[in-house]
């Protein structure tokens, strides 16, 4: 991964077991980006996700992966066992190797949102969506299985929700960028592990920042800021996305003006459960 061409990274701010006063105080409300420590290794997930007993329950399960060659190619799916993706990871040689995102496990495995336990700062009102609700319109929770070298685009969460992200195994490089930097990211188009400068010059102007995340560390994303991740090593890792009070505007002028008529069923679900998008 190239981050030569982009000097202007600073290292992400290091929260170690913080108080709920001090993430939503100088994190959250400010929504600006951090990594939280000694949050994640007390969760039932951390120690069993990668032992024998999860591979025993889940293993036969199927599972979509995919991947993109060239970055203007097809993407390509491949169906693999849990049991055999999860060995695939670690012995491929793939240049690509095949990536297992977005997998919305809570709809069919909802017991493993029990080994799980969100911090009150990290409250969500999407929670309030029945996951038997979500099937196939999965908003709110995946879990990521990938080898080294995947990763995602640069990107923004759907309806400018903000986001955790929690390694069990496995490590990500994260790079993050605010929205006023938009016009340097070129609106998410740019690679920023391997920058095109010839065709996206303004990128060498950005300003953000970049972390590697370890076993045990949690990401918070706020609204609205581009990023980015790969994978250094092949691991796996859960997500959540969330709205609340702190978010609320953001999400709501962004849903509003841009989301509502998408989905007849999504927008009967958020009209039902988190009115407060109207009342803004």
């Amino acid at each position: 991964m190239n981050m030569k061409n982009n000097t202007s990274l600073e290292s992400l701010d290091i929260l170690e077991n913080p108080t709920q006063e001090e993430v939503m105080k100088e994190y959250i409300l400010k929504n600006k980006p951090v990594l939280i420590r000694g949050v994640v290794c007390d969760w039932p997930a951390y120690k069993k996700w990668s032992g024998a007993e999860f591979l025993q329950k889940y293993g036969g399960v199927s599972v979509l992966t995919n991947r993109q060659v060239k970055p203007d190619g097809p993407i390509e799916s491949k169906e693999f066992t849990l049991s055999c993706y999860l060995q695939y990871i670690y012995e491929t040689t793939d240049d690509t190797p095949y990536y297992l995102t977005d997998w919305s496990f809570s709809a069919v495995f909802p017991e493993l949102v029990q080994d799980y336990n969100v911090p009150e700062y990290f409250k969500n009102w999407l929670r309030r969506i029945p996951d038997e609700k979500l099937i196939g319109n999965q908003i709110q929770r995946w879990i990521y299985i990938g080898a080294k070298n995947t990763g995602t685009i640069m990107h923004r969460d759907f309806l400018h929700s903000s986001s955790w992200n929690a390694v069990i195994t496995g490590a990500k490089r994260w790079v993050f960028y605010s929205d006023n930097e938009t016009e340097n990211v070129y609106n998410g188009d740019v690679d920023a592990f391997n920058p095109d400068l010839t065709t996206y010059p303004n990128f060498s102007k950005a300003k953000g920042y970049t972390c590697i995340q370890k076993p045990g560390d949690m990401i918070f994303t706020p609204s609205l800021w581009w990023h980015q991740v790969k994978n250094v090593e092949a691991g796996i890792s859960i997500n959540e996305n969330f709205i609340n009070e702190t978010n609320i505007n953001i999400v709501a002028n962004n849903y509003i003006n841009n989301c509502i008529g998408e989905s007849v069923e999504l927008d009967e679900l958020i009209k039902i459960h988190i009115p407060e998008i109207y009342d803004v």
